[in-house]
């Protein structure tokens, strides 16, 4: 399943794995790991070789129940979870992009695999924080008119964004709790 590639001293450059990463055996320094799929990473990290971002962190990010939960255990304040009152956004636990992201306005049992969450005062908007080697690198603010989702692919708007003392602060301490190499940080 390797799809192309060729060795590069130092770089391991274009190659596609299967979910699982077995089938690759040849020699890297490092792989930047562009899946949300934590075991690849830790595959190439049990071989030795440095992963961009760590398993740790692809785990934790392409999962919102165990983010949240890390999140409101290490003090960040975040909207309720398994919030069972309406109206609640239920949002799929590995979703990406508001995809399959929608907002309950009566009751149902809690379906295994999403995560349950109070809405936010200020539907239709967000903010995304990247930040590379723990440096904030910038903020954008995302705004949608039409739609409860801020998520620029699903039509909403982009606007650079200055981040206040108390942003930035919230920030830093989500960086000092997390190894990164990358991130997006949405709140």
């Amino acid at each position: 399943n390797c799809q192309s590639g060729k060795s590069v001293p130092g770089y391991l450059v274009s190659h596609s794995f299967r979910h699982d990463g077995k089938d690759y055996d040849g020699k890297a320094d490092f792989v930047i790991n562009r899946t949300n799929n934590y075991i690849i990473a830790q595959k190439f990290e049990q071989k030795g070789i440095r992963v961009f971002n760590p398993s740790s962190l692809s785990k934790l990010a392409n999962n919102k129940q165990l983010c949240y939960e890390f999140m409101y255990k290490n003090g960040i304040e975040i909207l309720p979870i398994n919030y069972s009152e309406i109206p609640a956004v239920k949002k799929p636990i590995d979703g990406h992009g508001g995809q399959n992201v929608t907002m309950i306005n009566k009751k149902e049992k809690f379906e295994p695999g999403f995560v349950y969450q109070k809405p936010c005062a200020t539907l239709g908007k967000d903010l995304r924080v990247w930040a590379i080697g723990g440096k904030i690198i910038t903020a954008i603010l995302r705004e949608s008119d039409t739609d409860f989702r801020s998520n620029f692919c699903l039509g909403g708007k982009a606007t650079p964004y200055e981040l206040n003392h108390d942003e930035t602060a919230l920030v830093k301490k989500v960086l000092s709790l997390i190894k990164s190499d990358y991130i997006g940080i949405d709140f």
